[in-house]
């Protein structure tokens, strides 16, 4: 092969690796932001947050 077509293959080879890493930080930063924005269901989880918020204040 070519110098250039070798060195055109790693610079993509390069590309492939950085975007693979990138997909794969975002798609495990993903569920924290769910599990931040969803609200309690649960009424121990309820009191756990008024607590919380009291002792916060206090």
């Amino acid at each position: 092969m070519d110098h250039n077509t070798k060195f055109l293959l790693g610079i993509c080879g390069i590309e492939v690796l950085i975007i693979s890493i990138i997909i794969i930080l975002y798609l495990r930063n993903t569920p924290n932001k769910y599990q931040k924005s969803a609200k309690p269901t649960n009424e121990v989880d309820d009191e756990l947050e008024k607590e919380l918020q009291n002792k916060s204040k206090q």
